[in-house]
């Protein structure tokens, strides 16, 4: 306890393990069990519910907070009584509820004791001290036996000892989901019929090849035409005489129609 900064001797270097607990010596226990060292240190005093617990007392912000945290409670007549003697019943009471080792609503009214005896009892609190009577003071090493056994008791529930936590709230249940209609059968897809076979389209037969179109021959020039010659006259009937006179000349004549005049030869003369 000593190593977790919970339990500390005196400036003379003592624990006094025989001394007897007080009521504020109590309420600091729990405050560093629970918040450790560092952040019970860190406290800040608020306003004091008790008329004999000032705020400047150095025990009032671990007194102050316990009772924030319903961990204890005064005398009902509005003190505290911080210097008074602490019971190993009354000790028990605050580590039962600290830990949330038990019920708080049973260690209020006129069987309180009882029931705090039996939890602490069944929560294995006063094991290791045959001697402890939860109706006398308690020392300062029983305070410390209560104290280790009631945080062993917690770390077996595996209950957190942090009273600060916030307690998480039941998670709501979830209505039924609604039932999902059966899915309607869905018809059998009709058969779709073969599709009749597609018949070979007929080969084409080959374009007979076309022969070559035979060379046209050069056509042949045409002779010009030959001139007509004008018409002669019509022929007639006529006669011709010549005569050859002798001495060379000649001449002949002729007419008619159609005749043609000659022209004379003239004589040779052997």
């Amino acid at each position: 306890m000593t190593e977790r900064g919970v339990l500390n001797g005196f400036d003379d270097g003592n624990f006094r393990p025989t001394d007897t607990l007080t009521r504020e010596q109590g309420a600091k226990i729990i405050t560093y069990l629970l918040l450790g060292a560092k952040a019970a240190k860190a406290l800040v005093t608020g306003d004091s519910p008790y008329s004999d617990v000032a705020k400047d007392r150095l025990s009032a912000p671990a007194i102050i907070w316990c009772t924030e945290q319903h961990i204890l409670h005064g005398m009902g007549d509005g003190t505290f009584r911080p210097e008074e003697k602490m019971t190993g019943a009354q000790f028990a009471k605050m580590l039962l509820c600290a830990f949330k080792l038990g019920d708080p609503e049973r260690y209020v009214g006129d069987e309180w004791l009882m029931h705090t005896a039996e939890d602490g009892q069944a929560r294995g609190l006063f094991e290791g001290d045959a001697k402890m009577k939860e109706d006398v003071p308690i020392q300062r090493q029983q305070a410390a036996l209560l104290a280790w056994n009631a945080l062993q008791a917690a770390e077996a529930l595996k209950e957190p000892i942090d009273p600060e936590t916030p307690e998480v709230p039941d998670t709501p249940e979830v209505p039924d989901t609604p039932e999902v209609p059966d899915t309607p059968e869905v018809p059998d897809t009709p058969e779709v019929p073969d599709t009749p076979e597609v018949p070979d389209t007929p080969e084409v037969p080959d374009i007979p090849e076309v022969p070559d179109t035979p060379e046209v021959p050069d056509i042949p020039e045409v002779p010009e035409t030959p001139e007509v010659p004008d018409d002669p006259a019509d022929p007639g009937s006529g006669e011709g005489s010549g005569q050859n006179n002798g001495n060379g000349n000649g001449n002949g004549s002729g007419n008619g129609n159609g005749s043609i005049v000659l022209p004379a030869v003239p004589s040779r003369n052997p």
